[in-house]
């Protein structure tokens, strides 16, 4: 977005990254155009096991409960969470499960 953008396409611009697709707006002397990419598909960039662990952890669950209930030590659980929060984008455990509720990747 550019500073100078007027309300009406930032309205479009917020309402096109809520959808998941990325937003892009350029000026050039004439007018004002956007252009917009198809969503990512971040479905597939996840393993079965992070969809697992994605699971758990929206279901409340403590890493040691995941490990547990997957039998895989701590660490490989904390290592899937970090994959996951990189993959989506997210830098907090409420913010990735926010975000797998929005994608579709779990449910409430």
């Amino acid at each position: 977005m550019l500073k100078k953008s007027i309300d009406v396409e930032l309205i479009k611009a917020i309402r096109t990254v809520c959808r998941g697709v990325t937003y892009h707006s350029r000026t050039n002397e004439q007018s004002e155009y956007a252009v917009e990419q198809q969503p990512r598909s971040t479905t597939l960039q996840l393993t079965g096991r992070e969809r697992e662990v994605l699971r758990l952890i929206s279901m409340g669950n403590t890493n040691q409960q995941i490990a547990k209930t997957l039998r895989i030590s701590i660490k490989t659980v904390e290592i899937h969470r970090s994959n996951l929060m990189a993959k989506l984008g997210t830098h907090s455990l409420s913010d990735l499960i926010r975000t797998a509720i929005r994608l579709g990747l779990v449910e409430l």
